[in-house]
């Protein structure tokens, strides 16, 4: 069986300069995880949060591509926060959801990750991509 990975990343217009380890570490990641078989779905746009939270639970795990715009999004932390169980403690509160493995992956490495150090659950990646294959698999 393919492990289905739904992808957690905020999409910028292409005007907008990322950090530099963006465009190294994400496709790099990316080709990794699907060289291991494992089949990533990603959501292009907000198609409201029912959509998400079904696309979530239909896949076995989460991937949160943090860094400073991801971040500032209030629908990226509410996908962590559903895959999560729902709140920073962990508790589920929430008959619908079912916890998922959560991964985050800093993309540099001194992105603050705020909110997410606070969660319980989360796996936190190191932002080197080799480092961060080797951990999850």
């Amino acid at each position: 069986m393919v492990e289905k990975m739904y992808l957690s990343y905020f999409e910028v217009d292409k005007d907008i300069k990322r950090h530099k380890d963006f465009d190294i570490k994400v496709p790099k990641l990316l080709e990794e995880l699907k060289n291991h078989g494992v089949r990533i779905v990603y959501l292009k746009g907000f198609v409201g949060y029912d959509r998400i939270e079904k696309t979530i639970s239909d896949c076995d795990s989460l991937l949160a591509i943090v860094d400073e715009y991801w971040l500032s999004s209030t629908w990226k932390a509410s996908e962590v926060t559903y895959a999560n169980g729902d709140s920073e403690s962990g508790a589920i509160n929430n008959p619908r959801i079912q916890r998922k493995p959560v991964f985050i992956l800093p993309v540099y490495e001194n992105v603050q990750l705020s909110f997410l150090e606070r969660y319980k659950g989360p796996i936190i990646l190191p932002s080197d991509v080799e480092e961060a294959v080797k951990k999850y698999y």
